[in-house]
């Protein structure tokens, strides 16, 4: 395969994956637009903000060189950050059902961890 060919397919498959990522980011701030009723200025805000989370996230997942215990806590920070930016953005009622939703969110998760482990 010609060096040429292979960076055009390597261009391809990256922008795909942009793509991809972009796509999914549009349908979480969707979700979170319809679940916490947020103005256009407060999607527009949040968008930058989730694309960045999700860029971290997989640069996170994609690194092997981490240990179970690192990879938790870095995503820990990660979420920790995001949520400190997003705060700003909502207002009182939006800040406390996004907490209940980040709760239940939760507790699915150790529910379906405890179901793996059986």
């Amino acid at each position: 395969m010609s060096s040429t060919l292979r960076n055009l397919l390597f261009s391809l498959v990256l922008v795909i994956g942009v793509a991809a990522q972009d796509a999914g980011q549009r349908e979480r701030l969707q979700k979170m637009a319809t679940d916490l009723n947020l103005t256009d200025a407060q999607k527009e805000q949040l968008l930058p903000i989730l694309q960045e989370e999700g860029a971290k996230l997989k640069e996170l997942r994609a690194d092997t060189s981490l240990d179970r215990r690192s990879r938790a806590q870095k995503m820990r920070e990660i979420q920790q950050s995001f949520q400190t930016k997003i705060n700003p953005i909502l207002d009182e009622e939006q800040r406390k059902k996004w907490e209940k939703m980040r709760e239940e969110a939760r507790d699915e998760m150790k529910k379906n961890r405890g179901k793996r482990n059986r």
